[in-house]
């Protein structure tokens, strides 16, 4: 082999390792402020992981977890002269080695606004003359939790974490906001089952992207299968026994139950074209004495082109 092959093996084996994560905007409006979100970085001693880290990387143990995130939230051309607002979050924590089949982990998170605060992050404020970004002001416990793998297939984990299910549409950890979504509770995931994944929970706190802390009785099941040949199939439920969500529902008690089914997979044509696509239904209802009403059946379809990705809904 050549130096120069040589050469070029290397440098592509030192990006593949590089604990620097990728960077993009996420564009969003709210009240009619443009919101810009750039200069996310995070980084782990074996990869990068975002502000509430989930399974992928837990079979690399002792590690750092931190990410930085910088927003500037830019308001529209005529009303420029009150000046763009500005945002810094920061989450740094510890995972340990594992001892006797038991790993902790540990991460704090300090959202800070620069001042003078160009923005109104209080629910529901509508007098203000600066964008509504509900992104609190605060430092908090992001992540404290203990993990157990001494069954068989089994993975028990204890403490404050993040839970994000299929497409998080109904359950994750909002993390396109600087305060991730958080919940104290008891959760298992099970992959006894020949191509199949069980999950269950029960929390009994939730701490939410505007930083408040509630008390919650909460319990949720998903199963996801994946067929031999074609897609993967999905079932859950999920009841939620938490009267106080936050103010702008207009629900005086806000439990409720969602029981759904998912069908997820890809499909490739004659062309060469790569199809993603997914459907699911699901339904809300009133649980443990809450009001809320019935919620939307969902199906959607995307393709995957290059350059390109076309999504309904």
């Amino acid at each position: 082999m050549h130096r120069a092959d040589v050469l070029a093996l290397k440098a592509a084996a030192h990006r593949l390792r590089s604990p620097r994560a990728r960077s993009w905007p996420v564009s969003r409006r709210q009240d009619g402020a443009r919101l810009r979100r750039r200069g996310r970085r995070g980084f782990t001693g074996a990869g990068a992981v975002t502000a509430v880290n989930d399974d992928t990387d837990a079979s690399i143990p002792g590690r750092v977890l931190f990410q930085l995130r910088r927003v500037l939230l830019r308001r529209p051309v005529e009303q420029a002269q009150a000046g763009p607002g500005k945002q810094y979050a920061a989450a740094a924590g510890y995972r340990v080695a594992p001892v006797d089949d038991v790993e902790f982990t540990a991460q704090i998170v300090d959202v800070s606004w620069v001042h003078p605060m160009r923005a109104s992050n209080l629910p529901g404020d509508r007098a203000s003359p600066y964008p509504l970004v509900g992104d609190p002001d605060k430092s908090d416990v992001n992540l404290l939790f203990a993990d157990y793998s001494g069954l068989p297939n089994s993975r028990i984990r204890f403490g404050r974490q993040a839970i994000k299910l299929d497409n998080e549409r109904f359950v994750g950890d909002a993390d396109v906001r600087q305060m991730p979504q958080v919940f104290d509770a008891v959760s298992v995931r099970n992959t006894s089952i020949r191509n199949t994944q069980i999950f269950a929970a029960r929390a009994w706190h939730v701490r939410t992207y505007f930083g408040n802390r509630l008390q919650t009785d909460t319990t949720l099941l998903n199963v996801r299968h994946q067929l031999e040949i074609g897609p993967s199939v999905g079932a859950y439920s999920y009841l939620q026994d938490q009267p106080l969500i936050h103010n702008g529902t207009g629900y005086s008690d806000n439990s409720n139950r969602i029981t759904g089914a998912r069908l997820e997979g890809t499909h490739q044509d004659s062309s060469g074209t790569r199809w993603y696509y997914t459907a699911e239904a699901a339904q809300q209802r009133p649980y443990a004495n809450g009001d809320t009403e019935s919620g939307p059946i969902t199906t959607g379809w995307r393709s995957a082109l290059p350059g390109r990705r076309i999504q309904r809904n």
